[in-house]
């Protein structure tokens, strides 16, 4: 009986979040002025999506926006790929890196990098994977601007092609969710945050008092420890 009401509680908890999410796509993304946006993009062997994702970023119908594409020690073609969409577009800024130095993770310290580069408002950390639709760049910054937010975090559209993983991703999911509890996110009296790899976008100046990502150097879960330090 317990089991079950626990169900209960959780299932009205995720039909509440579903309730009160906010869909970019529906709501006033008018902008007076448009902030400089530097998009942080970590890669390591990303071969397989790596040019539809970046071609996606680059096409962003958003007026001031740099890409720093941080290649961390790849050994497919990503290489080749980037230098290839760098002819292609101004906006692209390649960041190499061919050693980590000890107490860094691969990926925070690739974050590390493009930050120090980065000349943007407004930092978006994404992975590259991820396909960003024209209008999503204004849209979140709009809404940030409108609510006075310091950090933004979207859950991405997944793309399952294989009968298994449409089971199985979406059960991992309401786990993870469940774990998470997002419904408590944004109260003042619980330690609750939310951080998606896909898409954190923060302000420079928040990044700035926490001392960018060397808080984060050795977290395997860095949007949520990011998360968590905003």
């Amino acid at each position: 009986m317990a089991t079950a009401l626990t169900n209960l509680y959780f299932l009205f908890k995720m039909w509440t979040l579903h309730r009160h999410t906010v869909q970019l796509a529906t709501s006033n993304h008018t902008l007076p002025s448009y902030p400089t946006i530097s998009i942080i993009v970590p890669i390591h062997n990303e071969e397989k999506h790596l040019e539809q994702a970046m071609t996606s970023l680059c096409q962003s119908a958003y007026p001031h926006f740099e890409i720093i594409a941080v290649n961390d020690r790849s050994t497919d073609n990503s290489a080749l790929i980037l230098a290839r969409l760098q002819r292609r577009f101004k906006c692209l800024r390649v960041l190499t890196i061919t050693q980590l130095p000890a107490h860094w993770l691969g990926k925070t310290h690739a974050l590390q990098k493009g930050l120090e580069h980065a000349i943007g408002d407004f930092i978006i950390f994404t992975d590259a994977d991820v396909i960003f639709a024209p209008q999503l760049l204004q849209q979140a910054i709009a809404y940030m601007l409108e609510h006075q937010l310091e950090h933004l975090t979207l859950p991405p559209y997944l793309l399952l092609q294989h009968f298994f993983m449409r089971w199985y991703m979406p059960f991992q999911l309401f786990v993870m969710l469940l774990a998470m509890r997002p419904w408590r996110v944004g109260n003042e009296n619980t330690p609750h945050a939310l951080g998606i790899g896909a898409f954190n976008c923060v302000t420079k100046r928040a990044l700035t008092e926490i001392g960018f990502m060397q808080h984060l150097a050795l977290n395997p879960v860095d949007d949520m420890g990011l998360a968590r330090l905003l």
